[in-house]
């Protein structure tokens, strides 16, 4: 588990922390992880189980790099989207595909665990979606109040 959230963490992170500055991506971060503990806690009240909620900040980040994939440039092309490009829109046909297999993705392994032993933990997949949907409402709000680059400054 914490493999895969280093690798989404490698994946996702960079692109939003480029568009949103490094203050309003640890907030983001923050409040997703946050989003994420409270849907685990709503699903789960009374539970003893320990919620530490990275992995739900993670998908947070990754709704909000799934948004803004349309707006960076591969590392290869000698030219891309203006750093200023929109967002794709939350109803795009690329975000609810995505969004659809995420969550049935978690679904399935949160009510079956994947094979994996029953005493290795269960996987906080409410957890994750509350972060992704938190991520997904919360980077358009987010990326409006990022610094616009310096051309549109001017």
């Amino acid at each position: 588990h914490l493999g895969i959230n280093c690798l989404w963490l490698f994946a996702f992170g960079p692109i939003v922390a480029r568009r949103f500055g490094a203050p309003l991506f640890l907030l983001f971060f923050i409040i997703c992880g946050v989003a994420a503990a409270a849907t685990h806690l709503a699903f789960n009240w009374g539970s003893t189980d320990p919620v530490i909620g990275a992995s739900g900040a993670i998908s947070g980040l990754m709704a909000a790099g799934i948004r803004l994939l349309s707006t960076e440039r591969p590392p290869w092309a000698a030219s891309g989207p203006p750093a200023d490009a929109p967002m794709l829109p939350l109803w795009s046909r690329q975000i609810i595909l995505f969004s659809l297999i995420w969550a049935a993705l978690n679904v399935v392994a949160g009510l079956t665990g994947l094979g994996m032993p029953r005493d290795a933990g269960i996987i906080a997949w409410q957890a994750h979606l509350g972060g992704y949907a938190m991520g997904l409402i919360l980077s358009g709000p987010f990326d409006a109040l990022r610094p616009q680059p310096v051309s549109e400054q001017l």
